[in-house]
């Protein structure tokens, strides 16, 4: 099975099980060791969907040996400039902030989550 098979496969069963079963299984195999010709297909494609610049990191995608090693990189010496009072230590999209106020609602991962 080619590669655009895997990734169609992987695409294909993502949306069938939504994104909570979805994440539940990635997290489940995300820490186990995976045959690396099926990890760094996984990566690469991870790293082109979710556009990561993979350069500003100390990892070599060749050498992890699971999903969870490749999302704990370090970033490389000087790469990234941190300023201001306020660090994430994630990569990620802030969609809502503010308070937590009785029967305000916050999508999480597709899913509607009501505060009350």
């Amino acid at each position: 099975m080619g590669i655009f098979e895997r990734i169609l496969r992987f695409w294909i069963i993502k949306h069938i099980l939504g994104p909570k079963s979805f994440s539940a299984i990635i997290g489940f195999i995300s820490g186990r060791d995976v045959p690396k010709w099926l990890l760094r297909p996984f990566i690469r494609f991870y790293i082109w969907k979710y556009n990561i610049k993979i350069d500003e990191f100390d990892v070599d995608i060749n050498t992890v040996s699971s999903f969870t090693e490749f999302f704990i990189r370090k970033f490389k010496p000087g790469r990234r400039q941190f300023k201001g009072d306020f660090v994430s230590p994630a990569e990620s999209i802030v969609t809502d902030y503010g308070y937590i106020e009785n029967k305000k609602q916050l999508e999480v991962k597709g899913m509607v989550c009501k505060m009350n």
